[in-house]
């Protein structure tokens, strides 16, 4: 319930403002951690579907920094309190820590609330934003706070910035335009993640035409028949 909550404002908040960048890498990253190796594309779609909800929980950590928007609703501009606490090394720890607990105590320890496994996915959001457009000052994030109050943003910008003045911005041309340049950029990322998986016949020494969701390590290697001589 609280990830569906969690989910719903996120949408409402972001939609397609920067969302779409963040979410292709957490469902890459999600299907590198939780999709078995397979044979083809359709098993490949298969076994992701069949982990769909590993998946979501992946691509809600990857925009989890941008919870700082929902403070922003209050004030009627959503930039208010953005890239501040979340967006900084004690803030992605902090948030790695209470998910791995909650993953360890109450889930009793999922692969996808891995401490590592989490932080690798909040850190790339903090990535992706350093090589996103800025026009609000100060101009980057305070990425290695509190070790450093440097701001740190990419003189090349891969995504632009998105509209997000307030709720109405949302849903503008610009925004529109943003959302399929993000997606043209990051999908690929995606079919990679799922082209890893595929286990094609002859790629490999002593791996070919393993089943859905074996490794070759899973394979048992029968011990060589011993003939008595007569």
């Amino acid at each position: 319930m609280c990830l569906c909550a969690y989910a719903a404002l996120l949408l409402v908040a972001k939609s397609m403002a920067l969302s779409i960048a963040h979410g292709c890498f957490g469902l890459a990253l999600g299907i590198w951690r939780v999709v078995p190796r397979c044979g083809s594309w359709r098993e490949a779609l298969q076994l992701a579907w069949e982990r769909r909800r590993e998946l979501l929980v992946c691509i809600l950590i990857a925009n989890a920094p941008d919870i700082d928007f929902f403070f922003g609703i209050l004030t009627g501009n959503l930039n208010r309190f953005h890239q501040a606490g979340t967006h900084t090394l004690a803030g992605i720890l902090a948030m790695a820590l209470g998910l791995w607990l909650y993953g360890k105590y109450a889930l009793k320890n999922r692969p996808v609330l891995a401490f590592w496994f989490v932080f690798l996915l909040l850190a790339g959001h903090l990535v992706i934003d350093v090589f996103t457009a800025d026009t609000r000052r100060p101009i980057g994030i305070m990425l290695a706070w509190p070790f450093s109050e440097r701001y740190w943003h990419s003189a090349v910008s891969l995504f632009p910035a998105a509209a997000k003045q307030n709720a109405m911005d949302i849903f503008c041309l610009r925004n529109l335009k943003n959302a399929g340049w993000e997606f043209f950029v990051s999908f690929p990322f995606v079919a990679a993640a799922l082209l890893m998986k595929i286990h094609k016949q002859g790629l490999s020494l002593g791996g070919a035409g393993l089943p859905p969701g074996r490794s070759e390590r899973d394979e048992v290697v029968p011990s060589p028949k011993i003939h008595p001589r007569d």
